[in-house]
């Protein structure tokens, strides 16, 4: 709609300055009406003021789209931290496999969000091999990692039971993974490890 309004307001101004035209198309100058001067600046001024206005506004939009998403955005690390919470409500209720399934999630969007990897909806052995080269989760992470996935697919597919002990250490393994590798990450600056799993 601001083009169309634009576009009328140059056609306008560009046949006031086209007053003085000739039958053929082309523009005397000798035909210019020297009085009507004010009113052709007027009318270039007032296109050039509402341009100026459509770019403040904008760049205005922009900054405060941006600021809302600031506030609204919610870090992986503190998603995860959050959603363990309520998590532990199901382990003390004994729902182990939507226990163990939730935990398993958390931990998987988290991994995805952190480290921009598939995770989420991808299968164990489609995500493990990429997720243990990933520079920030080699070595004690990964096989951390590994045993914690392994163990929720045990509960997931094979239905196998899992006693209270067991969904404690699930959940104090999920939780200790996001806090090391949260740690570790922060200690790199550079996005392109981070983001080495895109």
């Amino acid at each position: 709609m601001k083009h169309k309004v634009l576009r009328l307001i140059l056609c306008f101004v560009s046949s006031s300055l086209l007053a003085a035209e000739l039958p053929n198309g082309f523009v005397d100058s000798r035909h210019y009406n020297i009085s009507k001067m004010p009113y052709y600046i007027t009318g270039v001024t007032l296109v050039l003021l509402i341009i100026i206005g459509i770019l403040i506004s904008r760049y205005i939009k922009r900054k405060v789209r941006i600021r809302i998403e600031e506030a609204n955005y919610i870090s992986p690390y503190d998603l995860a931290k959050n959603e363990l919470k309520p998590a532990r409500e199901l382990m003390i209720s004994g729902s182990e496999k939507k226990f163990t399934i939730t935990v398993s999630n958390i931990l998987r969007r988290y991994i995805e969000d952190q480290f921009n990897m598939p995770a989420s909806e991808s299968t164990t052995e489609e995500f493990l091999p990429l997720a243990v080269k990933h520079p920030l989760i080699q070595g004690s992470l990964a096989d951390r990692l590994s045993s914690f996935l392994q163990q929720c697919d045990l509960v997931k597919f094979a239905r196998q039971n899992i006693e209270q002990e067991n969904m404690e250490e699930l959940y104090v393994s999920a939780e200790s993974f996001i806090e090391k590798s949260y740690s570790k990450s922060r200690q790199y600056k550079d996005p392109e490890l981070i983001n080495i799993g895109r």
